[in-house]
C-alpha cells in the first residue's frame, strides 16, 4: 500500500494497514480500535464561526461557514489507533432524495424530506444534472476534498439508497400501501434508483477518494482502500421478512456487487428479524449494529447472540459505542480480534491513549 501523510494523524499508513486487514477479516497485531479524544495541546485554534448569524436554510450549502467550522473543530481531537481525521458536507442523512425532487425541511440538527408532490407520486425518479441541491452538494464536496488534501480525508455524503429513498419519496404510510397494493411499480422504483445512486456515487467517490483509491464514509468512522459505502434500509423495521427479501434484497446484493467494500447499518431491534436475509448476500462485507434508543450498548451480552450469528458468517463487525474498556475487553476476548472494529470516544487524550496500549498488550 503506497505511503500517504495527513498532518493530523502521523501513524495514518499504519492505521490503514489495520483497517485494510479488517475488511478482509484479517488481524495484524491487535484488533482494529478506533478512539478520538480531545487534544491535549491543540494549540490556538481558529475561532468557532456563529451560526446564529445564520438561519438553517442558508447553513447548509455555505462553504465557506462549513469549512471554518471543521477547521475549528478537526485539530481540537486527537486520532488514535485506526481512528482517522475526517469531515463531511451532508445535507442531512439520503440526499439522494433531494437530488431526484424531494423538497428539503432544513433544521439544525437535520435536514427532513418532504414527499413528492400528488402530481409527481406515479412517476420514476429521473436523473437531474442541473439539479441546485446536487450541483451544489458538489461544490461543497470539491472545496471539502481540496481544504483536506494533506491533513484529512472529505467523506462520501450520505446518499442513502432503495426502500429508504421511495419512503422519503412517497412518505412511509403511502410506500407500505404501495408494497401491497401496486408492487410492480415499487420493483421499477427500485431498478432506477439503484442506478441512479451509482450515477450520484461515482460523482462523489471522484471527488472524494485519495490518490490511492481510498474513500472515507460519512458518519462511520470508516475507511477502506477501493470503492466504499455504508448501506441501510432503516424502512426494514416495517416490514416482513419476506417482503425484506422481496423488495430490498435483490436490490441491495446488486448495489454490494458494484463497490468493492460495504457496511451495513443495522438499526433497531425491530430490523433484527432480516439478520439471516442480510448474511446470504455473500458480497456484504461488513455490518454495523446500532442498538436503538432505550437498549444497551453495543458491548451489553444481550447482542452477543447477534455477534456470534455474524462472524459465523464471515461478516466483519464494526461496533461505535461509548467508552466501557471492561465490556470491550470481553467482546474481543469472546470473539476474537480477527474481523472486529471497535469504535469510541475518550474523555482525554491520556485515557484514549491508554485504551489503545490495553490493545496492543491485550486484544491480539
Amino acid at each position: 500500500m503506497d505511503k500517504q501523510a495527513l498532518a493530523l494523524k502521523p501513524d495514518w499508513d499504519e492505521a490503514r494497514e489495520r483497517l485494510a486487514a479488517w475488511w478482509q477479516g484479517r488481524v495484524l497485531d491487535r484488533v482494529c480500535l478506533g478512539v478520538t479524544a480531545p487534544r491535549q495541546h491543540p494549540g490556538p485554534l481558529p475561532p468557532a464561526p456563529d451560526r446564529s448569524t445564520l438561519a438553517p436554510q442558508d447553513y447548509y450549502l455555505n462553504t465557506d461557514f462549513r469549512l471554518r467550522e471543521i477547521e475549528h473543530h478537526l485539530p481540537s481531537r486527537v486520532y488514535l489507533g485506526e481512528a482517522f481525521p475526517n469531515a463531511s458536507m451532508d445535507l442531512g442523512p439520503g440526499s439522494l432524495a433531494l437530488y431526484v425532487g424531494s423538497a428539503p425541511g432544513y433544521t439544525w440538527e437535520t435536514v427532513w424530506f418532504e414527499p413528492w408532490p400528488p402530481a409527481a407520486q406515479g412517476a420514476l425518479p429521473e436523473y437531474r444534472e442541473d439539479d441546485p441541491t446536487w450541483v451544489g452538494h458538489q461544490a461543497l464536496l470539491r472545496a471539502l476534498a481540496k481544504a483536506g488534501r494533506g491533513r484529512y480525508l472529505a467523506n462520501i455524503p450520505d446518499l442513502i439508497e432503495g426502500l429508504d429513498i421511495i419512503s422519503a419519496l412517497r412518505g412511509p404510510t403511502h410506500l407500505l400501501f404501495d408494497l401491497v397494493d401496486r408492487p410492480q411499480w415499487v420493483h421499477a422504483c427500485q431498478e432506477r434508483l439503484l442506478e441512479l445512486y451509482f450515477r450520484y456515487y461515482d460523482r462523489c467517490y471522484d471527488i472524494c477518494r485519495t490518490p490511492d483509491g481510498g474513500v472515507s464514509f460519512t458518519a462511520f468512522q470508516v475507511w477502506a482502500p477501493g470503492r466504499m459505502a455504508k448501506l441501510q434500509c432503516d424502512f426494514s423495521a416495517m416490514i416482513s421478512p419476506g417482503m425484506f427479501h422481496e423488495f430490498q434484497t435483490p436490490y441491495l446484493r446488486r448495489q454490494c456487487q458494484r463497490l468493492d467494500y460495504t457496511v451495513y447499518h443495522w438499526d433497531g431491534p425491530c430490523a433484527i428479524q432480516h439478520l439471516d436475509e442480510l448474511l446470504s448476500i455473500p458480497e456484504l462485507t461488513a455490518i454495523q449494529w446500532t442498538p436503538g434508543a432505550g437498549h444497551p450498548d453495543v458491548w451489553h451480552e444481550r447482542w452477543f447472540p447477534l455477534y456470534k450469528r455474524i462472524r459465523e458468517a464471515g461478516k466483519g463487525l464494526l461496533l461505535i459505542g461509548g467508552l466501557d474498556p471492561e465490556s470491550m475487553d470481553r467482546v474481543v476476548r469472546i470473539f476474537g480480534p480477527a474481523g472486529l472494529y471497535l469504535f469510541t470516544s475518550a474523555p482525554s487524550e491520556q485515557v484514549g491513549r491508554e485504551l489503545v496500549a490495553r490493545a496492543a498488550r491485550e486484544w491480539r
